[in-house]
């Protein structure tokens, strides 16, 4: 399994000195600052075939001077590959906080395998990022949203594992804690309308019966919502069409 890139622990330190020096009028006292991380939602039952997304969200990041916020950030998330297929991951906070200065963005690692999703960013220039207002982090929010399919039943933990943050001043310590969370994979497939075992023209005839319905229309198939967002429309036809022809074994 890859991990994450050996050098990311020493951009951190090499971002947090140059701001340090560049801006050693504010310095405090020590501090210390503990960042939770949490996969969202914690527990979630999906469907055989059935794709999904978690976030990996931050809290606890004060929201007080700059020198207590986060400039980089690294984590990796792992799964058991034969009930979970990785499948994409997307950054949020650090392109939804630069906005129109994405070029200053330092992806240095941006991962999904089929077992493992890895993440380290921080700021090419953190000076042109504080000057801007977008850097460092504070509060709470979303590092990043990561796809996948359910290829198989079954339970396993997705593990927040080599987390890492570096902050403004080179003297804070900063603190990362992770919390896992659990996927539940029925041996019913994502599709299977009628629970025959198999996805066919009938689960399709199904679907367009109830096709636009909510759950207090007349036409409403709770099956047919395959996604589980409390409607039958085109991304459930989607999830159908993936596993046409499949049959649960």
């Amino acid at each position: 399994m890859k991990k994450v890139l050996p050098i990311f622990s020493a951009v951190l330190l090499m971002v947090a000195l140059d701001a340090f020096f560049t801006f050693s009028p504010t310095v405090k006292a020590d501090q210390t600052v503990t960042v939770t991380f949490r996969v969202i939602p914690q527990e979630l039952t999906v469907k055989l075939g059935q794709p999904f997304c978690v976030n990996i969200t931050f809290e606890n990041i004060p929201n007080l001077m700059p020198e207590n916020g986060v400039t980089g950030v690294q984590f990796e998330l792992t799964w058991n590959s034969s009930i979970l297929l990785g499948v994409s991951m997307q950054d949020i906070a650090f392109h939804t906080a630069a906005q129109n200065d994405s070029s200053n963005i330092w992806g240095i690692q941006n991962e999904i395998a089929s077992d493992h999703a890895v993440y380290a960013y921080t700021w090419i220039d953190i000076d042109r990022g504080l000057s801007q207002g977008y850097a460092p982090f504070m509060g709470n929010g979303t590092w990043a949203s990561i796809n996948f399919v359910s290829v198989g039943s079954g339970e396993t933990d997705l593990n927040l594992s080599q987390i890492e943050l570096g902050g403004w001043l080179a003297q804070n310590i900063i603190l990362g804690v992770g919390v896992d969370g659990k996927v539940s994979v029925t041996k019913m497939l994502a599709g299977d309308i009628d629970q025959d075992g198999t996805v066919n023209s009938t689960d399709a005839s199904m679907l367009a019966a109830a096709f636009g319905s909510t759950p207090h229309d007349s036409n409403w198939n709770p099956n047919a919502d395959i996604n589980n967002d409390g409607v039958v429309d085109i991304l459930d036809a989607i999830i159908l069409a993936d596993n046409f022809g499949r049959t649960l074994t």
